[in-house]
C-alpha cells in the first residue's frame, strides 16, 4: 500500500499522505512524543510505523484534560505534487464518500503501560476516521476500539462495520456514523491513567472497505474495550489532519 514518501495507495480510491502528530503533557512538563515526524523516508512497499509514548495530561490547574494521544494519521483523498523541488507544494486533501458496509483494516502494534509498580500489557488501539472539520468538531470524528489480540487472531485483518464508529466509542453513547464524507483514518495510542505513561509501536498494513457480511468483525462486541485498553474512557481524540 505504500509509495515512496510516504504516500499511501490501498489501489481502490484512497490516497494520500501518512502523517503523525501527538499531544499531551504532565505536571512536570514530561510531553508526548511520536517518530518518526513524517514519513518522507518512507519504503515503497512498506508498513508506515510509529513509536513513542503518550502522557497522561493535565491542563495549567494541574487537572487532567484528556488530551494525551498520539496518532499515525492517512489522507484519504490527496494527489501527489506537480513537482519535485523542495518546497513544492503538497495538494490539499480532499474527501472521500464510502459506499461499502466496513472497514476492513490491517495493523500491528503493541502497547505496554509503565507505572511505578513497573510494566504491563495495555492491549487496546482506536481506530478513528474524520471528516473535513474533524479537527475541530467532536461531531465530524467517528472512533471504534480494537484489540491487539483480535487483530493478531486475523491474517486478513479486523472488520469494523461503519454503523459501528461512534463519536463517543469509549461509551458508545454519541453519535453513529452514517457515512458521512471522511477526510483521513487515524491508528491512536491515548492515555491511560495519571502516573502511567503508555509506550507504544503501531503500523498500519492495509486499509479499505469491504462488503458484506461482518459476522467475523471483532469489534462488533464488547471485548474491544476490554478493561486493559489502553484507550481511556474520554480521551480527547481530536487532531487537525496535516501532510509532510
Amino acid at each position: 500500500m505504500a509509495l515512496a514518501g510516504g504516500m499511501l495507495d490501498n489501489g481502490e480510491g484512497w490516497k494520500g499522505y501518512a502523517w503523525t502528530s501527538c499531544e499531551g503533557a504532565d505536571a512536570d512538563g514530561n510531553e508526548s512524543s511520536i517518530m518518526p515526524e513524517d514519513f518522507s523516508e518512507a519504503v515503497a512497499g512498506e508498513a508506515v510505523c510509529a513509536m513513542g509514548q503518550v502522557i497522561t495530561s493535565v491542563d495549567s490547574d494541574g487537572n487532567r484534560d484528556y488530551k494525551g494521544n498520539a496518532i499515525l494519521g492517512w489522507n484519504l483523498a490527496q494527489g501527489e505534487p506537480e513537482g519535485t523541488d523542495a518546497g513544492t507544494d503538497i495538494p490539499a486533501s480532499a474527501t472521500v464518500t464510502p459506499s461499502g458496509d466496513g472497514l476492513l483494516i490491517k495493523a500491528a502494534f503493541n502497547l505496554v503501560a509503565v507505572n511505578s509498580l513497573g510494566e504491563f500489557p495495555s492491549t487496546g488501539l482506536r481506530v478513528q476516521v474524520q471528516g473535513p472539520n474533524g479537527g475541530t468538531d467532536e461531531n465530524d470524528r467517528w472512533c471504534a476500539n480494537i484489540t491487539k489480540d483480535d487483530m493478531d487472531a486475523s491474517d486478513e485483518g479486523i472488520k469494523i462495520p461503519w454503523n459501528s464508529f461512534n463519536t463517543t466509542c469509549w461509551d458508545n453513547k454519541g453519535n453513529y456514523y452514517n457515512k458521512e464524507p471522511l477526510e483521513a483514518l487515524m491508528l491512536q495510542a491515548s492515555e491511560k491513567a495519571p502516573g502511567i505513561v503508555v509506550n507504544f509501536h503501531m503500523c498500519l498494513v492495509d486499509a479499505r472497505e469491504y462488503t458484506g457480511t461482518d459476522s467475523d468483525s471483532a469489534t462488533d462486541s464488547d471485548s474491544a474495550a476490554d478493561s486493559d485498553s489502553a484507550t481511556d474512557s474520554d480521551t480527547d481524540s481530536s487532531s487537525d489532519t496535516t501532510t509532510p
